[in-house]
């Protein structure tokens, strides 16, 4: 029997820069999700949100990770 995919909806966790930590000398790195993206977007559709949402929080962008939410069915 054949399955069939069909998508719910999209988020998108990006990575923000936070520079250096002052005693260890790692990076610091905080995230923010963007939940309720349109559901199966290409990536270019993702960025151009990403570079939208970019200048709001503080920190500079190092990252981009979605997560896609599907169902599956039988036909």
């Amino acid at each position: 029997m054949a399955v069939m995919s069909i998508a719910k909806r999209t988020s998108a966790r990006i990575a923000l820069s936070q520079g250096t930590d002052p005693i260890t000398g790692k990076a610091v790195t905080k995230y923010v999700t963007l939940s309720g993206l349109a559901s199966d977007p290409d990536g270019q559709k993702i960025l151009d949100v990403v570079d939208a949402a970019a200048p709001c929080p503080a920190g500079s962008v190092s990252g981009v990770e979605t997560t896609e939410v599907k169902t599956l069915e039988e036909v």
